[in-house]
């Protein structure tokens, strides 16, 4: 898994399904399971992201309001 870029980073509670954490650790010994939670959800967002500019694009919006999303 790609890492991003360095970023800050936000302590929260997570509650998982019982058994995901163990499953993830073993699909992703390295960079391990909480690494992997993080970079799976940074993907995950960035793709929202992205398809919230485009529909905010089609409805032709001035540029910097699409540039504070």
């Amino acid at each position: 898994m790609r890492q991003p870029k360095e970023l800050a980073l936000h302590k929260v509670t997570l509650n998982l399904f019982e058994g995901d954490f163990q499953r993830l650790q073993v699909y992703y010994q390295r960079p391990g399971a909480g690494a992997a939670i993080r970079l799976i959800i940074h993907a995950h967002l960035e793709r929202l992201d992205s398809k919230f500019r485009e529909s905010q694009a089609a409805k032709d919006l001035p540029e910097e309001e699409l540039a504070s999303v």
